[in-house]
């Protein structure tokens, strides 16, 4: 297996990983266990982090992940993420909020998720 069809094997695992996190951490949540579901939150933090530089300096060959809908649903999983650390730590844990913001870190990360597999799928099939 060639190196970047390694690496591109490597995100999309990651990429699965990440989502299996983030609907862990929605149970984690349902039955009231906030330290284990923002335990799980730092982990999916670090897997982002590392898809994203992993897939840094692939920008300049792969134009298509320079795209604004990829750039601006990282951006909001970034945000999103960042609220439920905050409601977290400032507000006492209130279960509607970090399920509402929950939710929108589930939406945004399938359409981050899903604009990767298609260009890393696009570019090893190539």
């Amino acid at each position: 297996m060639n190196k970047q069809v390694e690496v591109a094997f490597n995100i999309l695992q990651l990429l699965s990983t990440i989502e299996e996190g983030i609907n862990y951490i929605q149970k984690q949540l349902t039955e009231l266990r906030y330290e284990e579901a923002f335990v799980l939150l730092k982990d999916v933090v670090d897997g982002i982090a590392s898809i994203d530089k992993t897939l840094k300096p692939m920008e300049v060959k792969i134009k298509a992940l320079q795209d604004e809908k990829i750039k601006r649903a990282k951006e909001n999983l970034n945000q999103y993420i960042t609220e439920m650390v905050m409601l977290y730590k400032y507000k006492s844990k209130n279960h509607e909020e970090l399920e509402k913001t929950l939710n929108l870190v589930i939406n945004t990360f399938n359409v981050w998720k899903e604009e990767i597999e298609i260009i890393i799928r696009c570019k090893v099939a190539s």
